[in-house]
């Protein structure tokens, strides 16, 4: 806009400069001289709006430069806190996967051992209370040795899943509790799986920290022991033995 009147103004002024050399033809060296002096201001005051004008946009293109570099920070900031946010999600998915993961194969341990005794009736008498119960084969001795392999392999199936529980444990300590009684209780109601899980203790097959807890569940188990026997000879009852396993696991809880 600035420019537009300076240029009106400038053609204002040569147009009557024209006018009054053709209407005054000879004109005084003084007026050609002011005429020159305008003409040098008009000229100053053009560079001084020039000037102006080209600090103005640089500083402008400053200001333009800094919300840049602020906006590339606030970005990049963000991008970082996101980074992270989607980090920690990951880890907390992961573990909570795994945790599921576990409980699944825990279940899936329990479920294969139901369906097992469904088929197989006969694999009760892993149980001492229930050897020769469920026995349909007779006094037929290559019978016989068919079942006593099923019943190893059954005892083996137990220990085999109690090692990834053991390893692999659940995330509540009321879970570890029940999977250890239970592991106890099969090896006090089982002569069979007993004689195995102490062969395999002093073996090799099997990771060190699962036989130590072997030994370790084979000590508690012995202590019960005594309390199961008197309930299979009928001098207590099952609520007795149940009273006294209890208070010995209780006490090793603590």
């Amino acid at each position: 806009m600035k420019y537009f009147f300076t240029t009106i103004t400038i053609i204002f002024f040569l147009s009557n400069y024209s006018w009054s050399q053709t209407k005054y033809p000879k004109t005084s060296t003084y007026s050609n001289l002011e005429i020159k002096n305008q003409l040098n201001e008009i000229k100053l005051k053009l560079d001084t709006t020039f000037f102006q004008l080209s600090n103005k946009k640089d500083e402008v293109n400053k200001v333009f430069l800094l919300q840049e570099k602020g906006n590339e920070f606030d970005i990049s900031s963000i991008l970082g806190i996101l980074g992270f946010l989607i980090s920690i999600y990951g880890i907390w998915y992961t573990k909570r996967s795994f945790h599921k993961e576990k409980a699944n194969k825990h279940f899936e341990f329990l479920s294969d051992i139901d369906k097992l005794l469904i088929d197989n009736p006969s694999l009760w008498e892993i149980y001492d209370k229930d050897i020769g119960f469920y026995n349909t084969l007779g006094a037929n001795p290559q019978k016989q040795g068919w079942l006593d392999g099923q019943l190893d392999a059954f005892c083996y199936l137990h220990l085999n899943n109690f090692e990834f529980v053991f390893l692999y444990p659940p995330s509540k300590d009321s879970l570890k509790k029940t999977w250890r009684d239970y592991m106890i209780h099969l090896i006090v109601s089982s002569t069979r799986f007993r004689e195995i899980l102490i062969k395999e203790s002093v073996g090799y097959i099997y990771d060190i920290h699962y036989r130590k807890n072997m030994i370790k569940y084979l000590n508690l188990a012995n202590s019960i022991l005594p309390y199961y026997n008197e309930y299979l000879a009928n001098t207590i009852t099952v609520e007795k033995y149940y009273e006294k396993a209890n208070e010995i696991l209780n006490q090793v809880s603590k």
